[in-house]
This record gives C-alpha cells, sequence and structure tokens, in this order.
C-alpha cells in the first residue's frame, strides 16, 4: 500500500466521523502498518457540549503518529513523546507531531488552513506513515481538498428526516463527481492574470468582472452585461452560489446553452450553497446543457452511515439514544450514490479498509 491521505468528512456531529476513524487506526494496527492523524481543527469531546451523550474518542496505539495542538497532550491517557514542534499556531497551543508510546485516548486538534495541512501532512509522510487520517467536517470542509481522497459519513444525528440525508448525500458525491476542464482550457485559464471572474471568448479575448465570486444580484448583473454568444468560457474563481445559478439560469438560459462555467474544486459550490436545494439546480443545468466543471477534485471512496442520534426526553430535560430505519437509510443513501456505502456500526471497518487499500 502507497502513501494515502485519506479525510473522514463528517455532514454533523455524532454521525460516525469518530467512529470511522477509530475503526480505520485499530485496523492499520493491527496490520502493523505506519499510520499517522490530524484534523481540521479541535475534535473529540469526552462528552458532546450540547446533548450531554458520552462521544468516542480517538484510541491510540503504540506507534500511531499524531499531529495535534501541544495543550491536548495533558487531556488524553496515552503517553505522547514529542517529536517536532511546528510553528504552526492554534487557539489551543502550537502543532506539535508526536509518537504514541503507551497506547491510550487521544485529543485531535489539527491546523485549520489548507496550506498548514499541507505542511503537517508533509511531515507525517517523512516519518515514513503509509496512511494519514484527517478528521474533518463539512463546515470545515475547504482545507480537505489537500488530501487524497475523502470518505464521507452522515447519519440521523444531521437530521431524522431520511430523504433529507439522501439528498445531501446524493449532492455532496455529485460534485465530487462533476466533470474536470479539458487541457486546453486550463491552458487558456493559466494565462489570466487576474483573480476575478473572467469570461474567455472564442476568439480567446476575455472579458473580467469586478469580482471574483458570483453571489450578489448586481454580480450577476454585471456577468449577464459581459455575456454574449461568442462566450464559450466563464470561470468563477471564488465563490459560485445555488441562488446564482437559478438567477443566470432563469435570465439567460438560451446563452448558457453549451458553456462551461468553471470553478475551481468542489468547495467552490459547496460552502455558499444548501445541499438541499443545490442538487436540483445541479440536475436542472445539466439537463439544459450548462456544462459545469472543475478544475481539480478528489474522490469519494465510500459513504458511512448511522442511524444513531441524540433523542431529547421533555418529561425529564435529557437526551438518550434514539434510531432512525437502519434499512431505510443504508438502502436510500445507495440507490443515489455510485460508490459503496456502509453502516459502520454494524459492519465495523474492515470493508472499508478493503475499499481504501485499492
Amino acid at each position: 500500500m502507497s502513501s494515502k491521505v485519506l479525510g473522514i468528512l463528517g455532514t454533523s456531529k455524532n454521525t460516525g466521523k469518530t467512529t470511522t476513524t477509530s475503526a480505520l487506526l485499530e485496523i492499520a494496527n493491527n496490520k502493523n502498518l505506519s499510520v499517522g492523524i490530524t484534523s481540521i481543527g479541535y475534535d473529540g469531546e469526552d462528552i458532546d457540549n450540547i446533548t450531554g451523550l458520552p462521544k468516542p474518542r480517538i484510541f491510540a496505539q503504540k506507534g500511531t503518529l499524531i499531529a495535534t495542538a501541544k495543550n491536548c497532550l495533558k487531556s488524553g491517557t496515552a503517553q505522547i513523546k514529542t517529536l517536532k514542534e511546528t510553528e504552526i499556531s492554534t487557539p489551543l497551543g502550537k502543532i506539535i507531531i508526536g509518537e504514541v508510546m503507551e497506547n491510550g485516548l487521544v485529543i485531535i486538534a489539527g491546523p485549520n488552513k489548507g496550506e498548514e495541512l499541507s505542511m503537517v501532512i508533509d511531515k507525517l509522510e517523512k516519518l515514513g506513515n503509509k496512511l494519514i487520517l484527517v478528521d474533518g467536517a463539512i463546515n470545515r470542509i475547504v482545507p480537505l481538498m489537500k488530501t487524497d481522497t475523502l470518505i464521507l459519513t452522515t447519519g440521523a444525528a444531521r437530521n431524522i428526516n431520511i430523504d433529507f440525508l439522501v439528498k445531501e448525500i446524493q449532492c455532496i458525491s455529485y460534485l465530487f463527481e462533476l466533470p474536470k476542464i479539458e487541457k486546453k482550457d486550463l491552458m487558456n485559464l493559466k494565462n489570466i492574470e487576474q483573480k476575478v471572474i473572467t469570461l474567455i471568448q472564442k476568439d480567446y479575448s476575455k472579458k473580467y468582472l469586478e469580482t471574483n465570486s458570483l453571489i450578489s444580484l448586481s454580480d450577476i448583473q454585471e456577468l449577464i452585461n459581459k455575456l454574449n454568444e461568442e462566450t464559450q468560457l466563464i470561470f468563477i474563481p471564488g465563490i459560485l452560489t445555488e441562488f446564482a445559478l437559478n438567477e443566470l439560469i432563469k435570465k439567460e438560459v438560451k446563452l448558457l446553452e453549451d458553456k462551461n462555467i468553471i470553478i475551481p474544486n468542489p468547495t467552490h459550490l459547496l460552502v455558499g450553497s444548501n445541499t438541499i436545494y443545490l442538487i436540483d439546480t445541479l440536475l436542472k443545468i445539466k439537463k439544459l446543457r450548462i456544462n459545469l466543471k472543475i478544475i481539480k477534485t478528489i474522490p469519494i471512496l465510500a459513504v458511512t452511515v448511522n442511524p444513531f442520534y441524540p433523542l431529547y426526553r421533555y418529561e425529564n430535560s435529557r437526551y438518550e439514544k434514539g434510531w432512525v430505519n437502519r434499512e431505510e437509510l443504508y438502502n436510500k443513501v445507495k440507490s443515489v450514490v455510485s460508490i459503496p456505502v456502509i453502516d459502520i456500526v454494524k459492519e465495523g471497518g474492515n470493508g472499508l479498509f478493503d475499499i481504501i487499500k485499492k
């Protein structure tokens, strides 16, 4: 198995992200595979701050390398030897690279920025890690584009409406499977000096907007004013929202037909949109022959589902464990994605690890 950096993307707390991470760690350790772990920001509470229910923390075996904030070392039960202290600062202290010397629980609080995550990954790889796990979340998705592949985790803790979960997963999966830009168009984009929205015409001349993102009505109108039949490509280097896409369709659907709308990666559309409405818009523009493409993406290898959710009891003002229909959740998610779906609590991590190994 060559070195692989795997991002674990949770749609919410308690959807099985930590369970997935822990299962993969255990299997990797049992196979004597050198493994490292970090996260985007902070995660790993003993007790969930909102619900008060126990939340699994990450159990790390001897030999595991971790990249975490220095102040987290005193909170876990694992004995950790500091190998390197980086210059990456967080609210919990500088990020250190440490080796677990004695099995125990660890709290992982990693870097928040993509560039810093790249530095941490590089250090873990140089120390010989064959598998690096990066714990992330949907609201911290942008830095995860520095990983090689993703595992998406969802569950009833996100929403007990299974159809909501299905649409959200369908949307995220669809975004990460958008077609990549052709090489000839990529070369044209490399010659763009301004980091603003750019329209490339059929004669390769360029028109520029004053903004890098398509969010407001004024931005949309400025784009429409510059759009004509000679436009072949629209490059949006910043944020593109579902609202903006819908407004463009309403106003200039004919002029957009067979045109390429290019964004750097899926997160540029994901962070500014509601996934429940976005998937409908994406399917609509495909039907209208508007080509939405990306410069870079990373594959989602699998989706893990978790039927658990914290059920609030008003009669005693406490949370207890609740469950949606396990089979319905699994089958409905499976019906809208082309990648493996795993019930991580029921099946464990062996099947998922086999997928990662390929």
